[in-house]
């Protein structure tokens, strides 16, 4: 395997951002720019006080394919520099073009293709929309525009309080979580929006207000013009942070391939029961610990390389 640590500035942010290139054996000149999802992650997907390995595992799945990978860590986080909570959805756009015209300006990638996931899908249009690639996978990304992302991941957790069942679930309706919850959510959100600062303090924790309002407004579908011809869309049916059916929804949008695996979750994981959104981070860690990266996304990944013919020049 050769390794090549990246660093590169992004032209008008204060960001210096370090990423890692990966070629491994038997390459033969595909390569990715992987967009990884939200919250503060670095190039292998892990987060502070959780170490998950979600985007080196799936890299090195890749790799396995004798594809060539891109992975970077966000302002911020990992080696790259800057303030985390002063980035928004501009700013991981800006990062992403960056990251992408490095990797196609490299003389030994014949075809490169961007693969955004969660976030990273949601974004990808608007990357490619300023430096094109051969092709792009839209993985576990939601069709909605960013405010109904969010009201959807605010509604279906208000769901669960109401189904709850048992003592608990008792408990917890007869003193009103649920109403409190939707109260301090709404006092928290509307501080966000009426600030033109770009990060804000709430109850002693920062919050990255720059990039809560350029969610509530950004539209991938207003780059749907840039999504190039060999395209894939990806979703799990037990994914429950995005709303299911994006996948097909996107694929009949661009004229595109859809790909759904029913038991695949929102981490790439095998999922044989629903998953619940109050205790997710403790299922995502049962599940990490227990299964590798699903192998049907493993083997539609390996088609969809495997059908991709790379330009007749470079």
């Amino acid at each position: 395997m050769k390794r090549e640590e990246i660093v590169f500035q992004v032209e008008g942010t204060p960001y210096e951002i370090s990423g890692v290139w990966e070629v491994p054996e038997g390459y033969y000149g595909k390569a990715v720019v992987l967009v990884s999802g939200s919250g503060p992650v670095d190039r292998d997907g892990n987060i502070p006080k959780w170490k998950n390995n979600l985007y080196l595992s799936f890299a090195e799945a890749l790799h396995d394919l004798g594809i060539a990978t891109f992975r970077y860590d966000k302002p911020g986080t990992g080696k790259s520099k800057g303030d985390y909570y002063e980035a928004g959805l501009s700013d991981y756009i800006a990062v992403g073009v960056e990251a992408l015209r490095k990797i196609k300006d490299r003389p030994e990638v014949q075809m490169v293709t961007l693969i955004g996931h969660s976030e990273g899908a949601l974004i990808g249009p608007a990357i490619l929309a300023q430096v094109p690639a051969d092709g792009f996978v839209f993985f576990s990304g939601t069709v909605g525009r960013g405010d109904e992302l969010l009201s959807f991941q605010l509604d279906e957790l208000m769901n669960e309080f109401q189904q709850m069942k048992g003592i608990k679930g008792f408990l917890l309706r007869l003193i009103n979580v649920e109403k409190k919850i939707l109260k301090q959510n709404q006092k928290v959100l509307a501080k966000m929006r009426n600030t033109t600062e770009v990060k804000i303090r709430y109850r002693g924790a920062q919050l990255n207000a720059k990039w809560y309002r350029e969610m509530l407004t950004y539209d991938w579908k207003d780059y749907v013009y840039a999504i190039p011809e060999y395209s894939m869309a990806i979703e799990g049916g037990r994914d429950i942070q995005v709303q299911q059916g994006s996948a097909v929804a996107f694929a009949e949008m661009t004229g595109t391939k859809a790909v759904v695996i029913p038991d695949m979750n929102h981490i790439m994981r095998r999922r044989a029961t629903p998953h619940s959104l109050l205790a997710i981070q403790k299922e995502y860690k049962k599940d990490f610990a227990e299964q590798p990266v699903h192998p049907e996304l493993i083997q539609a990944f390996q088609q969809f390389f495997d059908e991709a013919v790379p330009p007749v020049e470079k």
